[in-house]
């Protein structure tokens, strides 16, 4: 028997020759952490403190995956600041 389907709130939008991507929830008080950050990109993780609840990602569409992926295991955020905080530009 499966469980019910509960899916992972996505945006994206193409501006100007720039791609930007959002998934899960976040908000302005939650804890966040900068993972990319050049002129032309930026990738921001969210937490809660207990889980990984949120990414966006500007520039550097290809990093969305493996948010995705951590929201919907519900990653620690303790597992994410050590394994998932450094990605390669």
């Amino acid at each position: 028997e499966t469980g019910p389907f509960h899916s992972i709130p996505y945006l994206w939008s193409d501006q100007h020759g720039t791609k930007m991507r959002a998934i899960g929830q976040f908000s302005a008080g939650m804890e966040q952490r900068v993972v990319v950050q050049t002129d032309d990109k930026l990738v921001a993780v969210f937490g809660d403190g207990d889980v990984i609840t949120g990414a966006v990602c500007v520039g550097s569409p290809r990093h969305l995956a493996q948010y995705k992926q951590a929201i919907a295991n519900r990653m620690p955020w303790r597992e994410f600041r050590d394994e998932l905080a450094i990605v390669p530009v």
